[in-house]
């Protein structure tokens, strides 16, 4: 029985890195093709779609506080990466 409860959470801490990884791939691919504002939106849509998995696999707390660092860390990244290309510009 414990050996099963050991599989489970591994198997669950696994789905919610590959997840979160394909969210930020997925958000980074959005963000070349449409902007940053097109890309922030949907990452905020593939955090809430994280969410719902999430609460399917019942890991709610934990990925409620990963995807809102990995969402708010990456934004922040996004625009000030945007920001210093603008200064080396000009």
């Amino acid at each position: 029985m414990a050996i099963r409860v050991v599989t489970i959470r591994i198997t669950v801490r696994i789905s919610i890195r590959i997840a979160v990884g394909v969210a930020i791939w997925i958000a980074g691919i959005a963000r070349g093709l449409l902007g940053i504002w097109s890309a922030a939106l949907w990452t905020v849509l593939l955090l809430r779609l994280l969410r719902l998995l999430a609460r399917c696999i019942g890991a709610v707390s934990r990925l409620r506080w990963l995807t809102g660092v990995v969402g708010i860390a990456g934004i922040h990244i996004w625009i000030a990466h945007d920001a210093l290309l603008q200064k080396n510009m000009l």
